[in-house]
């Protein structure tokens, strides 16, 4: 199955091998220091490389993280040669339509979706 070290779940002839993430860096408004949103994609960049994260969560609760920003950080990590979607991830926290905004959170919802859906499109 998996073990501490991170390896794969299965591998066999046409299955793809499967990581399951370990270590997630996160950009929770609760910090002691004032972040802009620009930084936050420097940030995540960093987590990938020098703290050893492999999944960024991209946080949309409490506070006003631009829709882009998946796609900012996704473009940023193809750039430095991050393989997204095998061994490193972003995960966005999406707020509850019952306590924030309902447009809100389903914008931030559909700006999940833009690294997946562009994914092809920017290696061409």
């Amino acid at each position: 199955m998996i073990n501490s070290l991170n390896q794969p779940i299965y591998s066999s002839g046409s299955f793809n091998v499967m990581y399951i993430p370990r270590l997630m860096c996160t950009q929770h408004p609760d910090s002691a220091i004032k972040v802009s949103t620009a930084e936050e994609v420097e940030e995540a960049a960093v987590a990938y490389l020098a703290y050893g994260c492999d999944e960024v969560m991209v946080d949309y609760v409490g506070k006003a993280t631009p829709y882009s920003q998946p796609r900012d950080i996704a473009a940023k990590a193809i750039s430095l040669g991050i393989p997204l979607g095998e061994r490193y991830f972003i995960t966005p926290r999406i707020p509850s339509p019952r306590l924030e905004d309902f447009e809100r959170s389903m914008l931030a919802l559909e700006a999940s979706r833009l690294p997946t859906a562009t994914r092809g499109k920017s290696q061409m």
